[in-house]
């Protein structure tokens, strides 16, 4: 079972969620302060994100943009990610998160980040999405081991 139901509701969320985030934490300013714009391939469900200091952009409305960065993963990851319960080198080094590009430069930004840790919990409220590790996985055993049980990305 993945979190998000369909393409539609994840592109929803991201969509609100990006957007306030952009403009009320100053991620805005660090991007373009930085050039940064970051590609997001997310499969289960199929969705692809592009990130800039302008807000988000989705499927089609990307046309020909060239990221700076690339980042591959699944719905749950993403998802995971936003509820501060992914470790991104454990992630790559086990394939469930591939990037392309400096990715150095988006490691940069999770101290940004973190302010929508706390914004993503409020949506997965609005969207009654799960934010228990336990609830995610299914197993209700050892949160550690399972914060790291994902299915890897194609």
């Amino acid at each position: 079972m993945t979190i998000f139901k369909n393409s539609e509701t994840a592109e929803r969320l991201f969509r609100e969620f990006w957007n306030e985030l952009i403009q009320s934490q100053g991620f805005d300013r660090k991007l373009k302060q930085e050039g940064i714009n970051i590609l997001f391939e997310i499969n289960d469900p199929d969705l692809a994100m592009y990130i800039d200091e302008n807000g988000p952009l989705f499927g089609e409305e990307i046309g020909d943009r060239i990221a700076l960065i690339t980042i591959k993963m699944n719905g749950d990851l993403a998802h995971r990610y936003w509820l501060d319960q992914v470790d991104i080198p454990t992630a790559m080094t086990r394939r469930q998160l591939r990037a392309r590009g400096p990715v150095n430069k988006f490691l940069q930004l999770r101290p940004l980040l973190n302010s929508g840790i706390k914004l993503y919990s409020e949506y997965c409220d609005r969207y009654n999405l799960p934010q228990n590790p336990d609830s995610l996985t299914g197993t209700g055993n050892d949160t550690k081991q399972n914060r790291n049980t994902l299915v890897p990305c194609s």
